[in-house]
């Protein structure tokens, strides 16, 4: 073995232990590696920077500090340095025998008053009712200290992995999933579920607004991204897949306490593959919204090379025009849209 390879490993070496202890600041470029949870499986799947940008919060699912999968949320300095780590039994949200429950960690929102939310989910870890979980929602304060949970949504739900967090402009909390209607193990059908609860102080009780599932009949509904209009509207965009093979952009709007105005599907008699991500106002809301996806690039052959898929609706939801985004025979994927102050779309 060389000895440039040896001087290699020992570096390496030097480096992961460093990092395990959580101690190595960053030199003068201000980037760093750094690895959080234990020695077993730890997957992160939400992150929030403090608002003074001197912080952050880490929020996924660990197998490392218990037996059943556990809510990890981790708080870490602007370097890396790791400040805090959490997990929490299940009999903390549930009194239950933890032998059966697992949890996952989806999402976090940094609120106002400095507390952290968490969205994640309690499922059984039983293989008979894996399927079936409901949401789980955690407060803690900016050190990690416990303020309050519930175990939401309505029992034997059987929810998929996408689940969405956001505060409303008047403070309230909105939780969404897909919510699986089919009625037998891999069966893909689901509907959008949303929950919408009011924000008071912990340690009160989150009271809950409404919680409503949206779906087309024998179909497979998934969500993208939500978004609040003005304090008044919710409009969200998703996937409404017809069948296997072939699957349409859907949007709806609806209003503070969930009642729809619209439900729209984009593409419902083509033969091509669609999906909706993201929609976003005109910065003149007389002009509608933009809607972000991904289209396949020819019909009939869902396997096809996929373009990026823009398409501008009415203030009334109807399609205005569709764009098509990417050279032909590559991969091109639409996830997420933002305004620029001058009212382009990017």
């Amino acid at each position: 073995m060389s000895s440039f390879r040896l001087l290699f490993l020992a570096l390496t070496a030097l480096l992961f232990l460093a990092q395990c202890e959580g101690t190595l600041n960053p030199d003068a470029s201000g980037q760093f590696i750094k690895f959080f949870g234990g020695a077993l499986d730890n997957e992160a799947f939400g992150l929030a920077a403090t608002p003074d940008g001197q912080a952050f919060v880490i929020v996924g699912t660990s197998a490392s500090f218990a037996a059943n999968d556990r809510l990890y949320v981790a708080k870490a300095d602007q370097n890396g340095n790791r400040l805090w780590e959490r997990t929490f039994a299940s009999d903390v949200f549930l009194t239950s025998d933890q032998d059966t429950l697992a949890q996952d960690g989806r999402d976090v929102k940094l609120l106002a008053n400095g507390n952290i939310l968490v969205l994640g989910n309690i499922r059984s870890n039983r293989p008979d009712f894996q399927e079936f979980s409901q949401f789980l929602l955690v407060e803690l304060n900016s050190d990690g200290v416990l303020l309050r949970s519930a175990v939401l949504g309505q029992p034997f739900l059987r929810q998929s992995e996408d689940f969405f967090l956001q505060v409303a402009q008047n403070g309230d909390i909105l939780l969404m999933a897909n919510t699986r209607t089919g009625l037998t193990e891999g069966d893909p059908r689901t509907d959008l579920h949303l929950l919408r609860l009011a924000y008071t102080p912990p340690p009160a009780a989150w009271n809950i607004v409404f919680e409503r599932s949206y779906g087309l009949f024998n179909r497979d509904d998934q969500n993208g991204n939500l978004r609040e209009i003005d304090g008044n509207d919710l409009l969200w965009c998703g996937t409404s897949n017809r069948n296997t093979t072939f699957s349409d952009m859907r949007h709806l709007r609806a209003d503070l306490n969930g009642n729809l105005k619209w439900d729209f599907i984009i593409g419902e008699n083509d033969q091509l593959s669609q999906k909706g991500e993201d929609v976003v106002a005109a910065a003149n809301p007389a002009e509608g919204f933009v809607l972000i996806g991904t289209t396949t690039e020819t019909a009939g052959n869902a396997n096809a090379p996929t373009d990026i898929l823009l398409v501008k609706v009415a203030p009334n939801g109807t399609e205005v025009w569709q764009r098509i985004i990417g050279p032909s025979g590559s991969n091109q994927t639409g996830r997420s849209l933002s305004a620029t102050p001058d009212g382009v779309i990017s």
